[in-house]
């Protein structure tokens, strides 16, 4: 009973920090997709622009 008490604690431990990186990861993609958005939009030559 101790082995899958220890095993399960382990385990939820194991869990609970991958879901935390993988929320930060999302996380940082998110901040890096709106940077990479604003740059183009800020690349595009304006209306009227020679381009």
């Amino acid at each position: 009973m101790v082995t899958a008490t220890v095993t399960f604690a382990v385990g939820w431990v194991l869990k609970k920090m991958f879901e935390k990186s993988v929320a930060e990861a999302a996380e940082e993609g998110a901040k890096a997709g709106a940077a990479e958005a604003d740059a183009s939009a800020q690349d595009a030559s304006p209306p009227g622009g020679s381009a």
